[in-house]
C-alpha cells in the first residue's frame, strides 16, 4: 500500500508538471529585420580604383587620374557637400588646378597611404584614403607635410563626389 501510494503521488506530480506542446513564437512583420549590406573592403576593384587615382596624382598622369572619375564628379575642400554656403568643384577643374599648381610643387609624394571602401547598410560605398601629403616648393624650398583624409562616393565603378579634408595653412 505504501508503495502505491507512492507511485500515484509521482503519477499526480508528472501530470501536473507536464506542459502544452511548445509552438515557435509569431513574430510581428515589422521587428523582422532586412539584410544589411554594410561592410568593408580593403582590396579589390574599388580599392585598385582608390590606388590608380594616388599614383596617377603623384606622376602628374592627369589622364589617368581623370579616368577614375565620373564625368559629373564634384569635389568639397575642408567642407561637407550639404553645407550649402560651400560650393563643390567639378573634379575636371580641380585636376586642372593640380596640374597648374605641380609647376610649383617637387616630390609629392602620398607616403604609405591607407585605403578602404565602406560600404553602408543601404548598399553604397565610400573609398576612403588616409594618407600624408608631402612636397617641397620649387621657389621657396618649404617642405609641407600634412595629414590627409579623402572619402569618395562609388558609383559603377568611378569616384563621384569626394571630400577632401587637410590643414590647408600648411600650404601658406
Amino acid at each position: 500500500m505504501k508503495h502505491l501510494l507512492i507511485l500515484l503521488f509521482a503519477a499526480t506530480m508528472l501530470a501536473c508538471n507536464s506542459q502544452a506542446p511548445k509552438t515557435d513564437p509569431v513574430v510581428p512583420e515589422a521587428t523582422v529585420a532586412t539584410a544589411s549590406k554594410a561592410g568593408a573592403e580593403f582590396e579589390g576593384a574599388n580599392v585598385d580604383l582608390l590606388k590608380k587615382l594616388v599614383t596617377s596624382i603623384e606622376k602628374g598622369d592627369w589622364d589617368a587620374a581623370q579616368s577614375c572619375f565620373a564625368d559629373s564628379a564634384m569635389v568639397w575642400y575642408n567642407a561637407w557637400s550639404l553645407d550649402t554656403t560651400q560650393k563643390g568643384m567639378l573634379v575636371s577643374a580641380a585636376l586642372a588646378n593640380e596640374k597648374a599648381e605641380r609647376a610649383n610643387w617637387s616630390g609629392v609624394s602620398y607616403g604609405d597611404p591607407i585605403y578602404e571602401v565602406v560600404i553602408t547598410p543601404d548598399g553604397q560605398k565610400y573609398g576612403h584614403i588616409w594618407a600624408r601629403y608631402t612636397a617641397k616648393h620649387a621657389k621657396t624650398g618649404k617642405s609641407v607635410d600634412v595629414p590627409l583624409f579623402v572619402s569618395f562616393l562609388i558609383t559603377d565603378g568611378k569616384l563621384d563626389m569626394g571630400w577632401e579634408f587637410y590643414d590647408s595653412k600648411k600650404f601658406e
